[in-house]
């Protein structure tokens, strides 16, 4: 797999992930925004993604609930809203923890921007997530948020291999 470089800025307590996936970048960004492709590797390794609901456009909703393959009882319920979609360059969105029904659980709010940038076959995707406390930003690094995020990527990094030689 390719490095993901990691950069932890308590300062302006953004979380900074980049990763250079070896594929165009409209296939990767197919594989962000699109249900039937983000459902097979969103999320850590051991990790199973339920979509419930993916409008990527503008004031469009993304639900989605990830269990732990070993314990299927161990749930996290996700709701992002999106802002700005840029095709094939740029998500905007908030995303947040919730309940079971979808109602947001307040202080849990992560706005977050993802860049996809073409490199010949090659595509560099940047997540930026920005914390609104320091210690939500040290939280998720403890929670393995961080650990979680290099996984997903392995697994979109995959996902898009096999799906580009099915083509």
């Amino acid at each position: 797999m390719t490095e993901t470089n990691i950069v932890k800025n308590r300062k302006t307590r953004q979380l900074v992930i980049e990763r250079a996936i070896d594929a165009p970048v409209n296939l990767v960004w197919q594989g962000w925004t699109q249900r039937e492709h983000i459902a097979n590797w969103w999320g850590p390794t051991a990790w199973t993604t339920t979509i419930y609901e993916m409008d990527v456009r503008p004031q469009g909703t993304w639900r989605y609930s990830l269990h732990a393959d070993a314990d299927p009882t161990n749930k996290t319920w996700c709701k992002a809203i999106y802002h700005d979609v840029v095709e094939a360059s740029r998500l905007v969105y908030t995303d947040s923890f919730t309940d079971p029904n979808g109602n947001v659980e307040p202080g849990t709010e992560m706005p977050t921007t993802v860049t996809f940038t073409s490199d010949g076959n090659k595509t560099n995707v940047v997540v930026c997530t920005q914390f609104t406390l320091l210690s939500a930003l040290d939280a998720a690094e403890q929670n393995g948020m961080i650990d979680g995020y290099v996984e997903t990527l392995d697994r979109l990094e995959s996902h898009v291999e096999t799906y580009t030689r099915e083509q």
